[in-house]
């Protein structure tokens, strides 16, 4: 008589992953030691794990792409979206050519914080100051369109500089309202690239981590909240089931989020733009990164209590 036995894993069921990942300035450096850039370890990083997940067997895997520096791109595929405060179309003068510099102004480099990291020759200024400051000679005009950006969502009044508070940072339990502001890319000098949403498509998602830009500072509660968008099957993203509807299959929900871990920019509370922290209007208590650090932890304990696994 012979007497065997087996054990059978249970499959796991299916996967809602989301990739928060940090594109902005300071990833365009290398670590100490090293000569591979952070965004390029990021990018390849990245697509490992997307071909890790896709890989695995049992339930089918959909993952998102969040890039994230503090704007965020939310695309315009609804050029008109409910739930953000689009700029309208506008018409601008600007100088086509310059006159010539003075033959005496030259660019002098001196050592800075380059998106909160000290960077030895990091910044420029004109010397003699104000040396760049030059008649034009001709003009042309140009039309700014909304192109997906937008900022941080507040409860201040745009022309009232003291007013708002942090209320709508840290929770997306309001999802639509109130809106988030839009923002001209000609304004804040571009944005990040757009969300992808929720996708089992893995070229899509290879070629959209693949062609990840550097742009701007951090703010990691952006990358953090906008996940969390993503992970919900509210607007603005519908494409996540429901978190019951998911565990009935076994399933999850997770963030991981991948940054070199600098908080940064400060939202301005009046309007949803977002400021450097030396900035005259930044409040004390954000200037030196506590209150930015004190959010994110707030973010990642709502994000647990949502049911939403974060790694980091």
């Amino acid at each position: 008589v012979r007497v065997g036995s087996e054990v059978r894993r249970s499959t796991p069921g299916p996967m809602e992953l989301v990739l928060a990942l940090d594109v902005t300035r300071s990833m365009n450096d290398a670590p100490t030691g090293s000569k591979e850039s952070k965004i390029t370890s990021l990018r390849r990083a990245a697509k490992a794990l997307v071909n890790k997940v896709m890989q695995s067997p049992g339930g089918a895997a959909s993952i998102a792409i969040v890039p994230y520096s503090a704007y965020m791109n939310v695309g315009t595929s609804n050029p008109s979206p409910p739930w953000v405060t689009v700029p309208p179309t506008r018409t601008v003068k600007t100088c086509k050519t310059w006159a010539p510099l003075p033959p005496n102004c030259k660019t002098v480099w001196f050592d800075c914080y380059v998106d909160g990291v000290w960077k030895v020759r990091g910044c420029s200024r004109a010397d003699p100051p104000g040396c760049t400051n030059r008649p034009c000679l001709e003009t042309t005009t140009r039309t700014d369109v909304w192109r997906g950006c937008i900022g941080a969502r507040t409860d201040g009044i745009p022309t009232k500089t003291t007013s708002g508070t942090d209320k709508w940072l840290d929770s997306i339990g309001s999802p639509t309202s109130p809106r988030y502001p839009g923002f001209y890319n000609e304004d804040i000098g571009g944005c990040t690239a757009e969300i992808l949403d929720l996708t089992r498509n893995q070229k899509t998602l290879d070629t959209t981590i693949d062609g990840l830009k550097v742009f701007g500072d951090t703010h990691i509660p952006s990358g953090l909240l906008w996940a969390w968008h993503v992970l919900d099957p509210r607007e603005p993203y519908t494409a996540s089931k429901p978190l019951p509807d998911l565990e009935l299959l076994g399933g999850r929900k997770v963030v991981v989020l991948m940054t070199d871990g600098i908080n940064w920019q400060v939202p301005r509370f009046r309007d949803g733009a977002y400021l450097n922290p030396d900035h005259s209007e930044v409040r004390v208590g954000w200037k030196d990164g506590q209150e930015l650090d004190k959010l994110t932890r707030r973010l990642c304990e709502n994000l647990d209590k949502a049911g939403i696994l974060v790694y980091t």
